[in-house]
């Protein structure tokens, strides 16, 4: 935890706070300007980006093909303009 909220000020979020690393937790508390920070530090990742974006995916296991589809309908509707760094304001122009 203490790693997250170090990268979480290294990256300028100064209104976040992590409590537990799966982000279940309602002490995790992030204001929304920290929230675009982050969202565009992780897009400079291109398998983060990649895999924040898409609308499904598909794996094999043990032979058999299962596929995984997005309940996020931002990513439905915006999946790449979200963590754009060129965009207007870093979310949706």
């Amino acid at each position: 935890m203490r790693a997250m909220n170090v990268k979480a000020r290294m990256l300028g979020m100064s209104k976040t706070r992590f409590v537990d690393p799966a982000g279940l937790s309602p002490q995790n508390v992030a204001s929304i300007e920290d929230l675009v920070r982050l969202a565009r530090a992780a897009s400079q990742y291109p398998l983060i980006r990649q895999y924040s974006t898409d609308e499904s995916a598909q794996i094999v296991v043990k032979g058999r093909t299962l596929t995984f589809k997005s309940t996020n309908a931002i990513v439905d509707r915006t999946p790449r303009r979200l963590a754009n760094p060129s965009a207007k304001n870093g979310l949706y122009a």
